[in-house]
């Protein structure tokens, strides 16, 4: 899966459910992995975000 498939399922759903539904890692690598890839969670905003392509 993309990140920028993960960023869009984000705004539907919690990490902890793609994670458990869709991918091979738990919450923690998940968040992790997108905290390494520059992509940041906005307190009172559903979902997660990345500025740029």
């Amino acid at each position: 899966m993309k990140i920028s498939e993960l960023l869009e399922l984000t705004q539907s759903k919690k990490i902890a459910d793609i994670a458990k539904e869709s991918l091979e890692i738990g919450e923690k690598k998940t968040v992790e992995a997108l905290k390494k890839a520059g992509c940041y969670s906005i307190s009172g905003k559903r979902g997660w975000h990345f500025n740029g392509d």
